[in-house]
């Protein structure tokens, strides 16, 4: 099921944004959406914020929308709200994870300050804006 995947999206996801960081004077903000042949959509979007000079990350967030199809069961959007609830469970401490079902669609929001992140080195967090950007414009996202 296109659920599943747009799980592993977001866990990818929000490796990402751990591993890249943010800032506080600026901030990067890149979406990237993708809409399957059985009508489940994934939006996803990052937001780095990153220190006066753009050269280092201090807070990173990550929020990504999943629909599921309209044909999905109850059963379906149980297991998949108890699935990303279980993401929130383990990104752990130092990493604020929310999740919240409307009907057949999933908003799962996770953010926090690099400095919380313990499997963020001081590599990843000098991660420039400039190379973040390139980095998840890669991936398919859209940046601005």
């Amino acid at each position: 099921m296109k659920l599943k995947k747009g799980l592993g999206l977001l866990g990818l996801g929000c490796a990402a944004v751990a591993l890249t960081g943010c800032g506080s004077s600026h901030t990067l903000t890149c979406t990237q959406e993708e809409t399957s042949d059985n009508g489940s959509k994934t939006v996803m979007e990052a937001k780095l914020k990153y220190n006066d000079d753009d050269t280092s990350i201090e807070s990173a967030t990550m929020e990504m929308i999943l629909t599921a199809p309209s044909d999905a069961t109850d059963e379906e959007l149980e297991q998949a709200e108890s699935l990303l609830e279980s993401v929130c469970e383990y990104m752990g401490e130092g990493l604020d994870c929310t999740t919240k079902r409307d009907g057949n669609t999933f908003t799962v929001r996770a953010s926090g300050d690099v400095e919380d992140l313990g499997i963020v080195n001081d590599l990843v967090k000098e991660t420039t804006m400039t190379e973040a950007r390139e980095l998840l414009e890669d991936d398919g996202y859209t940046c601005k």
